[in-house]
């Protein structure tokens, strides 16, 4: 088992150190304690010390006591973000080689991230930086820096975000890799322990996947959109082409009334082909023009509805947007459950609407099992390098238990078709769209991890290419070594993950399952 000391001296940090180490170890899927006093250790545990003052050679004999030891170096100004600037980042940012190139804060120029020393039965890792604060400043960089400008939700720009030229990269992910292969290491050459991994995927897929789509607008037109249309048209006479189909577009619903937003057809023949199941977001509110432009009640939308949970896929609540900073999600949520029956539920707030200073506490009352609102606004990447679900952090209450971060599981956008749009009349080419699909695909593959693809029904039309987009992306991702699933599916295995216990001692170990699981793989390392 892996035991975790903390310096007394980080004690006023206690809550965050905790709440990432809980992040580190419980992806990785190993079981793991905290200690106060090294008479605390058993036999087969692997001590991770995080402190102030490195032991010295002499000193990890004693700590370790014939056992495996790492020493974890503290970085101060990573527990307290808001002491952190952006320039006083980008001076601090190193970047080191492992798998992919991953950056890094640190306040001295980083050449090997880790040292062994191994003699007898002494093994003795010491990371030349602080890959714990590292992590936890990735997991609140969002809401922790100060003295940054934010949107009307709390949220930076895409190019304030740090380490932003790294957005196609889940650096986070290969942290957690660094840490892994260390204990691994640490194992071949440690003769006498052994240690237990929870696979991240019910058959040990080498990474998971999911598809969702935003129910947004189903109406292109109507008579006011058509004026209003009409004068942006002469505005940008000079892109004839646009100009031309959105002429041909009017002309085609006024003589046939077709709704060339109504794409359900379109996606459902896709996912028939590669016989695969995924998330549609409903919205049930609209209280300004950015949001649904349906009813959920109409009888047309309630069949789409219906056919789609009926066919396996998930239903879940596209948010309204002011439902962000308003307690009103009570009745959106109970207007969907209404019509598919379902008690559980995921949430995604309509323009990254969600404010993660507040809004969690929404989700919490109403009982979301899961968030699918945090995502770069205008890129397509890993924001904050995060690829994997996760808990967000926020509350600082002593309880770690009653801290928001520790309820609302977050299953991050790292795709979405809104961003292959440059302006209103102009698209990236289709050719580069496929090349960001295929570096998110490999990046995430390459360190295991969570991928998600989004893409909005009204885009099947205002993209030419997003229909051939969405089937070359699931042609990419089938053949491999993947989990695909929804994202309740994702949610449900990997709370269902995280609440398996293993018990171990000096020669054997216990699994023990609190709930039914159909599939699960276990891993042992070391010398059993």
């Amino acid at each position: 088992m892996i035991a975790i000391y903390v310096d007394n001296k980080l004690k006023r940090f206690d809550n965050k150190i905790k709440f990432t180490f809980d992040f580190i170890f419980n992806t990785l899927g190993y079981e793991f304690k905290y200690i106060h006093k090294l008479d605390q250790l058993q036999q087969n545990d692997i001590l991770f010390y995080y402190g102030l003052i490195e032991p010295t050679i002499e000193e990890a004999y004693i700590l370790a006591m014939d056992r495996i030891l790492f020493y974890i170096p503290v970085l101060s100004e990573l527990l307290q973000p808001n002491k952190l600037t952006l320039e006083k980042i980008k001076e601090n940012t190193e970047i080191i080689k492992l798998k992919r190139k991953v950056p890094i804060i640190s306040d001295k120029e980083i050449k090997v991230p880790i040292h062994y020393y191994h003699k007898d039965d002494l093994f003795y890792g010491i990371y030349k930086f602080d890959i714990i604060g590292n992590i936890l400043f990735n997991l609140e960089s969002s809401i922790g820096i100060e003295g940054v400008k934010r949107d009307d939700h709390g949220w930076l720009s895409d190019e304030d975000v740090p380490f932003i030229e790294f957005h196609q990269e889940p650096y986070v992910n290969m942290l957690l890799w660094l840490i892994e292969r260390c204990i691994k290491d640490s194992l071949q050459k440690n003769g006498s322990t052994f240690l237990v991994k929870k696979a991240y995927w019910p058959s040990a897929e080498v990474f998971a996947a999911s598809f969702s789509y935003n129910i947004d607008k189903l109406q292109k037109w109507s008579l006011g959109r058509m004026i209003s249309s009409t004068f942006e048209d002469i505005l940008i006479f000079y892109k004839i082409k646009y100009v031309f189909n959105s002429f041909l577009s009017k002309m085609k619903y006024l003589l046939t009334n077709i709704e060339e937003y109504w794409n359900f057809d379109v996606i459902d023949q896709i996912e028939s082909m590669h016989q695969i199941s995924g998330t549609y977001f409903f919205g049930t509110e609209s209280n300004s023009n950015k949001d649904i432009d349906y009813s959920i009640q109409s009888s047309d939308v309630h069949k789409e509805v219906m056919n789609n949970h009926a066919k396996g896929n998930e239903i879940a609540l596209l948010a309204s947007v002011n439902s962000g900073k308003q307690d009103i999600l009570h009745k959106q949520k109970k207007k969907l459950s209404k019509i598919t029956s379902d008690e559980l539920m995921g949430i995604r707030h309509n323009y990254f609407s969600y404010d993660p200073r507040i809004t969690h506490e929404f989700h919490k009352k109403n009982g979301f099992t899961y968030n699918s609102s945090i995502g770069f606004h205008h890129k397509n990447g890993f924001l904050s390098g995060l690829g994997f679900p996760f808990y967000q952090y926020g509350s600082h209450s002593k309880d770690l238990r009653s801290s928001f971060g520790w309820h609302s599981l977050e299953l991050p956008i790292i795709f979405s078709d809104n961003h292959l749009k440059l302006s209103k009349s102009s698209l990236i080419s289709y050719e580069n769209a496929q090349e960001i699909v295929d570096h998110l695909i490999e990046s995430v593959e390459s360190a295991n991890g969570f991928v998600s693809f989004n893409y909005s029904i009204s885009n099947f039309d205002e993209i030419s290419y997003n229909k051939q987009l969405l089937n070359y992306t699931i042609e990419e991702i089938r053949p491999k070594n993947v989990f695909m699933a929804t994202f309740m599916q994702i949610a449900q295995w990997w709370k269902r993950r995280e609440s398996i216990e293993i018990f171990d001692s000096e020669d054997r170990f216990y699994l023990y399952f609190p709930s039914k699981t159909d599939k699960f793989t276990i891993s042992v390392f070391g010398n059993y």
